[in-house]
């Protein structure tokens, strides 16, 4: 067996919610003990509306390379009523103050455009009258035209009102509105089925380059094109498990083969319906989401401010210790992706984790208001963090795969040995699919003698120049711990 970087845990274990600072830690905590929402639905929420706060400000420098965005996107599938409107409200209330700081700032500019477009209007309308009467007379217009090329290269801008949170939005809306000025963005939404099967969630390719910050031009006819340049967008979604199942079999291979879920912090909390039992009607502590939220409206500001000013971001570097350290984690990661590694059937996300893990890294130093460089111990927290969201997807995924993958997987392997008993010799994917189930899609029937193989019920050999697969002789007689009575098959 390969070498196994991380040590699996069970699918339910708690939350790791120490590995947070203070400030976040201690809102978590809070709001879970006033409102029993499960740690795991504050704590994803969390992330994803902190990031949104701090990328305006800072990006995080791996060794070795360029800044990059500290943006995260975080998904968590929980049932109806399990809380996930409830446990981002608090934090969102902050977006929506600054929001609101922001138009009060605006509203005198907004009065003087008003007056100086009224004031252009009329200018505009007066040289095209003189215009109308140059023609009439059979005078010259260049004179005239000049003027009035002028009056339209000093038409007053906009006010363009500054939206952090968007719910409901296409990626060409978002684009644009990136173009005019939203350049620090938060994507929120805790009815994400409709998010994902949606125009939004078709725009694979444009999700996967917002997480980048992949500079993007919308063109569109009779229109000048709109560039949507140095921006950051997070992503906080929150869905029902059945809506979540309907976009896996519309989308899912294509989200998963696209990189959308490689860039997806997954949490999957334990049902708690039923046992929600508040201990007192009133909140025990008071006060308890100030600290956090009044962090989240400075950074927000301040994200502002530099977007307005046409300032850098701060760039967060590691120590010296932290760099080589990250160097091992990414190492680590590599090694888990091999064949019997943790990660191995969740390799896209696993390829993005040590990124995953600077940049939860760089949003805990940000958020704590940690000075200086990201250290050591800041970089094994967020791995800890990250390392429970894989762990949650792995879970994910595997029950997933089960109800399709595995039962395909059986009913290929019985039509291999049933082939092999009869003499069949080596078979094609082709001429395997269509032994077991001809109407399988051959894509299905692909996925699942990639499993056969990787465990060693199938082989493959080259025959004639073509790959063939066959039963190993290990494998001539069917497995008696058969998935097919548990699947119901």
């Amino acid at each position: 067996m390969y070498y196994q970087a991380f040590t699996p845990e069970p699918e339910r274990r708690p939350y790791p919610v120490d590995n947070f600072g203070p400030k976040a830690a201690g809102w978590i905590l809070n709001s879970h003990r006033e409102t029993k929402i499960p740690i795991e639905t504050l704590a994803a929420n969390f992330l994803g509306c902190a990031a949104a706060a701090a990328q305006g400000s800072y990006n995080v420098v791996r060794p070795d390379l360029d800044p990059s965005p500290i943006s995260l996107i975080t998904c968590t599938i929980a049932g109806s009523g399990e809380g996930k409107d409830t446990a981002a409200r608090p934090l969102l209330k902050a977006f929506q103050q600054v929001e609101q700081e922001l138009d009060d700032l605006h509203a005198e500019d907004e009065h003087e455009f008003q007056a100086r477009r009224a004031v252009h209007t009329a200018k505009i309308k007066c040289v095209k009258a003189q215009m109308d009467e140059a023609v009439r007379n059979g005078e010259d217009l260049g004179e005239l035209m000049e003027r009035h090329a002028a009056l339209s290269r000093e038409a007053p801008k906009p006010i363009h009102r500054i939206k952090i949170v968007h719910n409901d939005v296409t990626a060409a809306a978002l684009i644009s509105a990136i173009a005019k000025g939203d350049r620090n963005v938060l994507l929120h939404s805790t009815e994400a089925g409709g998010f994902l099967n949606g125009a939004m969630g078709k725009e694979q390719p444009q999700l996967n380059a917002m997480w980048d910050a992949t500079p993007t031009i919308r063109e569109r006819a009779g229109q000048k094109p709109e560039e949507a340049s140095d921006y950051r967008v997070s992503i906080n979604l929150s869905l029902q498990p059945r809506l979540f199942l309907k976009y896996l079999k519309r989308s899912g291979d294509d989200a998963q083969d696209g990189g959308l879920f490689a860039r997806i912090l997954f949490t999957v909390p334990p049902p708690t319906l039923g046992t929600r039992l508040l201990e007192n009607v009133y909140p025990t502590v008071s006060g308890t989401h100030d600290p956090l939220t009044a962090r989240l409206r400075a950074l927000l500001l301040d994200g502002a401010r530099r977007c307005a000013e046409g300032a850098a971001r701060e760039s967060l570097s590691f120590t010296a210790d932290a760099a080589a350290e990250f160097k091992k984690i990414y190492n680590d990661f590599q090694l888990s992706m091999r064949l019997g590694g943790e990660f191995f059937t969740i390799r896209p996300q696993a390829a993005k984790g040590a990124e995953q893990v600077a940049r939860v890294a760089a949003v805990l130093q940000v958020i704590e208001g940690t000075p200086g460089q990201i250290d050591i111990w800041q970089l094994r927290r967020a791995l800890v963090i990250v390392l429970w969201h894989l762990r949650q997807a792995v879970a994910l995924f595997t029950s997933v795969r089960c109800d399709t993958v595995e039962l395909d997987a059986e009913v290929l392997v019985q039509a291999a040995l049933r082939a092999s008993i009869q003499g069949l010799g080596h078979l094609s994917v082709t001429e395997l699919r269509d032994c077991a189930r001809p109407e399988m899609e051959l894509k299905r029937a692909k996925v699942a003698v990639n499993l056969l193989v990787e465990r060693g019920q199938l082989g493959r050999k080259a025959v004639s120049g073509r790959l063939k697969l066959y039963v190993p002789a290990h494998h001539h007689r069917p497995l008696p711990g058969s998935l097919l009575p548990r699947l119901g098959g």
